[in-house]
């Protein structure tokens, strides 16, 4: 049998998201053993001091959440997670490349960021679409 909850990601990513509301995602995400939090930039120090000592992973988004941020902002981004603590970096992808079927475009930033991330250091880097 799967142990599903090791590969979850608790999301809170709203934008009026509290403190408070950030530590309840931790609790929560340790309590049912879940695979990471993911949260804000703005929430990541709240949320690595929430889940120290525990097995759960810090997820934080990066060009969240539409991804058409500039290249250069996006490895900002990613830079300043990882030096904050980040494990996860959900990268959210150019939806605008993608609705004009700009590939190579989509292709190019994906293959900038995953160079750019290892360089940096060893990070579960996924990419992904916001769809809420």
């Amino acid at each position: 049998m799967i142990d599903i909850n090791n590969y979850i990601d608790h999301t809170l990513l709203r934008p009026t998201a509290t403190t408070d509301e950030i530590k309840k995602l931790c609790e929560e995400a340790i309590a049912n053993q879940f695979k990471a939090v993911c949260v804000a930039p703005i929430h990541i120090d709240t949320a690595k001091q929430s889940i120290e000592k525990n097995n759960v992973n810090l997820c934080s988004v990066v060009g969240f959440p539409f991804g058409y941020n500039h290249i250069g902002t996006k490895l900002d981004e990613i830079a300043r997670a990882i030096d904050s603590g980040a494990d996860e970096l959900d990268v959210v992808i150019n939806i605008g490349a993608i609705k004009n079927e700009d590939w190579k475009k989509v292709e190019s930033e994906m293959d900038s960021i995953a160079t750019a991330t290892k360089l940096k250091k060893s990070k579960i880097l996924k990419f992904i679409l916001e769809t809420a």
